[in-house]
């Protein structure tokens, strides 16, 4: 008999898998085989941010700490929201992802992606 989940969460990226942190009765299903491989993008992230999502920064994971974060367009226009704190770190994104999965309350399936989203409806009304 199939398995049936609360909620699937589609991607293991950190938004995924910090999601998963927080959903026991949830799967993650990711379509690459491992998490972490090949890394995405963004190899930076604020010291705010990870206090935000109550993350503990970790040596493992960590490549080097920032002391002043700005993002700029290509045309030169500085973008996003500036903190009074604006340290961060640059990390492995690799080792970052594995440590966010080794957190999950959920179960994680890697090479399975997601190619279609059906609405079912329940036994006592639709589903939302």
């Amino acid at each position: 008999m199939p398995k049936t989940y609360q909620t699937i969460i589609a991607g293991s990226g950190p938004a995924g898998l910090i999601a998963g942190r927080h959903l026991k009765e949830a799967i993650i299903l990711e379509k690459k085989g491992e998490i972490g491989r090949p890394v995405q993008c963004g190899e930076v992230i604020s010291k705010k941010a990870l206090s935000f999502q109550r993350i503990t920064p970790d040596n493992q994971w960590i490549s080097s700490k920032i002391r002043q974060v700005a993002r700029i367009l290509p045309n030169g226009t500085s973008v996003g929201e500036f903190h009074q704190e604006k340290t961060g770190y640059v990390i492995n994104r690799e080792e970052f992802e594995k440590s966010l999965a080794q957190n999950t309350k959920c179960e994680i399936m890697t090479g399975a992606e997601v190619i279609n989203i059906k609405k079912l409806l329940a036994a006592k009304g639709k589903c939302r």
